[in-house]
This record gives C-alpha cells, sequence and structure tokens, in this order.
C-alpha cells in the first residue's frame, strides 16, 4: 500500500517533540500536501473504479463494508452510489415547524463568532453555513444567529446520536445530518466519545482562562462521510461559512477537500485540541492560500 505523511503523524510528532519541531513538520505536510491529495484521490479513484468493475461482474457489493471503510476497495467522494445513499439515508431536510427554540431572543455564541463571521461577509443575506460539531443546535451554535436573521441556509453536521435527537427538535432551518466528517478522502466508521460538559479550565494565550464542562461518555461507532460527499448530494460547492468544532480533527478534514472544486469563503477552526494550537493552525491553513483575519475564544477566522 502507498505510503504518505499525514496530519496524525504531524500530531505524534508534535506530542514527543513539542511545539517548534512541530511546526517544522506542518512546513513539510505543507509542502507535500498538494502531492499527498493528487495520491490518495489517486489510490481511492482506483479502487472506486474497481468497485464499479466488480458491481459489473458480480451484481453486487458489500456496500456497508464500503461504508466502513474498511477495504480493500474505497468508495471515492463524488461517486454516484455514495453521494446517492447519503441523500436518501443520510441527509434530513430542513424542518418546516415553527422554531422551538430554548431561548429564542438569546444570542447562540455568546463569544460573538456568529458577528464575526457576518462581519466579515458584510452582513450578506442568504449564505450558506456548515457546522460541524453542531450539538443540539442552539447553544454554543456559531450558525443559529446567521439562519435567523439573515436568513442563510445550511447544513448541521452532528455525530452524537443524543445530541442530534435535540437538534431536530429545535426545528432547525438548515439540512442536518447524524454523522461525523471523514478524517479521510472516503467514508469510514471511527471511535467516537460522546461528550457532555463538566468543570474545566484552558488558559489562553491572552491570559484569559476559559471556563468549560466536559463529561465523557462510552465510545461509540459513529458513520463518517467527506464532507465534499455532503456537499455534492445537496448540490452545493459554495460554502459562505464553514465553522469546524471537531475534537482535533479539524485538519485532517480540510485536507480531504477538493478546494480548487469548492469555494468556501470563511472558516472558523476550533484549535482546542489541535497540536500546537493556533500557531499550527494558522501556519496549515497559510499552506491552502487562506490568510489570518482573527481569532475568538478557541476558535481561529481564517479567509
Amino acid at each position: 500500500m502507498t505510503k504518505y505523511i499525514s496530519f496524525n503523524f504531524c500530531q505524534q510528532y508534535l506530542k514527543r517533540k513539542w511545539v517548534s519541531t512541530g511546526l517544522l513538520c506542518l512546513s513539510l505536510l505543507c509542502v507535500t500536501t498538494i502531492s499527498r491529495t493528487h495520491i490518495s484521490n489517486a489510490i481511492v479513484k482506483e479502487r472506486s473504479d474497481q468497485l464499479e468493475v466488480e458491481n459489473a461482474s458480480s451484481g453486487r457489493a458489500n456496500f456497508e463494508e464500503l461504508l466502513a471503510g474498511r477495504g480493500p476497495l474505497y468508495l471515492a467522494p463524488d461517486h454516484p452510489q455514495l453521494i446517492q445513499y447519503v441523500r436518501q439515508n443520510v441527509l434530513v431536510p430542513p424542518s418546516q415547524l415553527p422554531y422551538n427554540l430554548t431561548h429564542p431572543d438569546k444570542d447562540s455564541s455568546p463569544e460573538g463568532q456568529t458577528k464575526r463571521a457576518l462581519k466579515i461577509v458584510n452582513n450578506m443575506s442568504g449564505g450558506f453555513f456548515v457546522e460541524a460539531g453542531a450539538v443540539d443546535g442552539e447553544h454554543y451554535s456559531n450558525t443559529l444567529g446567521l439562519e435567523l436573521h439573515n436568513d442563510w441556509s445550511g447544513l448541521l453536521v452532528e455525530p452524537n446520536p443524543k445530541s442530534f435527537a435535540k437538534l431536530l427538535h429545535k426545528h432547525r432551518k438548515a439540512w442536518a445530518a447524524n454523522a461525523c466528517l471523514s478524517p479521510y478522502q472516503y467514508p469510514a466508521k471511527i471511535p467516537f466519545k460522546p461528550a457532555i460538559r463538566k468543570d474545566m479550565e484552558i488558559p489562553e494565550s491572552s491570559g484569559k482562562v476559559y471556563k468549560y464542562k466536559i463529561k465523557e461518555e462510552d465510545d461509540i461507532e459513529v458513520q463518517c462521510f467527506p464532507l465534499q460527499s455532503l456537499l455534492l448530494a445537496l448540490n452545493q460547492t459554495t460554502v459562505d461559512y464553514l465553522s469546524l468544532d471537531v475534537e482535533g480533527s479539524e485538519l485532517d478534514v480540510i485536507t480531504t477537500l477538493p478546494l480548487q472544486d469548492l469555494n468556501i469563503k470563511v472558516f472558523s477552526i476550533e484549535y482546542l485540541y489541535i497540536p500546537g494550537g493556533k500557531e499550527a493552525v494558522v501556519q496549515y491553513m497559510n499552506c491552502k492560500g487562506y490568510i489570518y483575519h482573527s481569532s475568538i475564544y478557541l476558535d481561529v477566522f481564517m479567509i
């Protein structure tokens, strides 16, 4: 099997050598990221084409194994069979019912991420967002305000089944998916540790201390899809605001994106669990052609 540098390698390297060496690793990844993406796409495309041949000869394929990403065949993110599956079995359409919010008049992003995103896009109306790590769709939501006050639509992605059930009960006017974003360029099932908040203090570089509440629950296995697959299923190639809070896999998810085919205008990326923190995220996104705009709380905005 072809080997290539992954951000997980950088994460392990950072744990051993600390930030300065980790940033050197990110620099190496910056140089190799284009070739890595082409190699990985070629591997997935070749195996996806092989699936077509096997389907034609046998008339069947173990689709569940393909969704689990356990090889030896992989589904390319734009494979028609995968896109059809996502449309029919994963995406939940926007609710037609009245909102069912706990605090309809309260700013759902108390640190100001929603206002910052709007400021960057000149207070535009009718935009499209993606929020990965949407939780219950209201509390700490970075996108609810866009939907309520600026007529945005979008996609809410939440892997925790309990949180997703609460999200649907909020009657958001956005598409929703009970899934996670795959860190690979194909669908996969990945262990996931659901969490709720508990007391925890996190010092920020500014000197401010943020208080968190996180309580971990037992691991569950969740289905993950490439973000590209979800967007193709929605016939959407422009994302005005992408909010990523996926517990340390943010840069892996970004690596899977064919940014030359997508128009993603604004990123907010949580850096709490990323080795190297904000500096690592900024350097990595610079590699991808984005520049630093600002930071709020534990999120860095790249445009």
